[in-house]
């Protein structure tokens, strides 16, 4: 598996209260500061996307749209996107004469040996630029998940090496990195730093000095003791971030783990008690409930019973793999090795960095049971990548889960043009994993992030606060 598949199974993207301001007549913005625990990891559009940097991307390249969770069409560098010939073309008027800067990223991409624009671009037959602002894309067949990735596509520069577009990189350590502005702006924020600093308290120091401007994943006992500083703006926020754990069909050809008899001990109530109600919300389903492919017809699996329930399961021992990098997921593996030793399952943890996830996870698929957040950025397109049969040795499906039900229907899901349609078939596929699971979801993740209130201009999209960070502005503190 290339570096380029981690972006549909990992990544971190967060929501952030605050509105924009007026700003004409404003002195100068000072810079915006976020600490964070995350490791930085690259920031190349196609490299490695573990870490935070995988997010900074979004700041650093326009995208031509963005199709929204209703399914509506929002331009960007593209002021017009529109299906032609019975849904066989995809036609793109850009508002900027960068129709070969596209052609030239998309196929880019479509050279990489596998992944998520990959799989999504793999329909796609013939690239026509009809002037420098407007491009055809010729498909074999009508296709929803070529126009939802193209809208996530970082669009290169064609005759530049250059990372970055408005913002680019201006230099980088392990422990830091700094975004700056090319043409400075008069009021908002010319400079972005992203700080790794692992300890909360110093964060918070950092905070409370004006040193700092925002905080990521705050503990939620570090949260509390800042509810009192009125500088502060606390948020409780919700991603989505569902945490799961899956069993590798890969190494258990011959025995299926048996999801469904595990179901009726798992106590999801345990991890919000454990991990804090502001930080996780129980997950029955890799849908969240406010998702326009949320269904409510959707069984809810059985509600957990005693001990006793799964008693008839035969002893066995495995080994769950997760990037423990964080004490949160420590935590979190904790809970579920309790939960599955009492129905006689012994559990190893393996609590692996970054790089030797990367390595022995995404690329050897060398693990027994799997626990790690996944993005549901667009439901559809993830489960395509994650549990459609694998066609390929890039495939995002690292458990080699397979069922041809499930295939069929999120393959009509993909390709059907009618709306009603598409979400019944996806209805059908979610049902038909009930029956057959890849493995259990656990609870969506919350996170509890802290800033000062002088910063204002975040977008309340979760999809798009990266991005909106070149709208920030922050007004210098009191000490600054």
């Amino acid at each position: 598996m290339s570096n380029n598949t981690v972006a549909a199974l990992l990544g971190l993207v967060f929501v952030l209260g605050g509105c924009g301001t007026k700003r004409e007549g404003l002195a100068p913005s000072k810079q915006l500061v976020i600490a964070t625990a995350i490791p930085i990891g690259g920031v190349e559009p196609f490299g490695s996307r573990m870490g935070i940097g995988a997010n900074l991307v979004d700041l650093l390249y326009a995208r031509t749209h963005r199709v929204a969770s209703d399914g509506v069409i929002q331009p960007q560098l593209a002021k017009e996107v529109r299906w032609e010939n019975g849904g066989h073309d995809l036609r793109l008027k850009l508002a900027e004469a960068r129709a070969e800067d596209l052609e030239f990223t998309v196929q880019k991409v479509k050279a990489l040996p596998g992944g998520d624009f990959f799989e999504a671009f793999k329909n796609l037959d013939q690239i026509v630029v009809i002037s420098p602002d407007e491009i055809v894309f010729k498909l074999k067949n009508f296709d929803r998940a070529f126009l939802t990735m193209l809208g996530q596509l970082p669009v290169l520069r064609k005759n530049s090496q250059e990372i970055g577009d408005e913002f680019i990189v201006d230099r980088q350590s392990s422990d830091e990195i700094v975004l700056r502005r090319k043409n400075p702006s008069k009021s908002m924020v010319n400079q972005v730093v992203v700080r790794v600093i692992p300890s909360s308290r110093r964060a918070i120091r950092e905070l409370v000095a004006g040193n700092v401007d925002l905080l990521f994943l705050v503990n939620e006992g570090d949260y509390k003791i800042l509810e009192e500083l009125p500088e502060i703006q606390l948020q409780k926020l919700n991603t989505r971030l569902v945490y799961g754990v899956l069993d590798n069909r890969g190494k258990t050809l011959n025995k299926k783990f048996e999801w469904r008899e595990l179901e009726k001990i798992i106590r999801r109530e345990e991890y919000t008690r454990h991990l804090g109600a502001s930080q996780v919300e129980p997950a029955f389903h890799s849908v969240p409930q406010d998702d326009p492919w949320w269904n409510p017809d959707l069984a809810r699996p059985p509600a957990g019973q005693s001990e006793a329930s799964a008693k008839s399961l035969a002893p066995q021992t495995k080994t769950l793999s997760f990037l423990g990098n964080l004490y949160f997921e420590r935590r979190a593996a904790r809970i579920l090795k309790r939960q599955l030793e009492a129905a006689g399952i012994t559990l190893h943890l393996e609590n692996l960095p970054p790089q030797q996830f990367l390595t022995k996870v995404l690329k050897e698929k060398d693990f027994d049971l799997l626990m790690m957040p996944f993005n549901m950025k667009d439901p559809l397109m993830i489960h395509y990548l994650v549990f459609h049969s694998p066609e390929s040795e890039g495939s995002l499906n690292l458990t080699r889960y397979s069922n041809p039900q499930v295939d069929a229907f999120l393959e009509k899901a993909r390709y059907a043009q009618d709306d009603a349609e598409s979400r019944q078939a996806f209805t059908q596929a979610i049902q038909a994993m009930m029956q057959d699971p890849p493995g259990l979801f656990l609870f969506w993740l919350k996170t509890p992030i802290v800033y000062r209130k002088a910063c204002s201009g975040f977008s309340l999209n979760s999809n798009d606060f990266f991005s909106s960070l070149k709208d920030v502005r922050c007004e210098p503190s009191a000490v600054n």
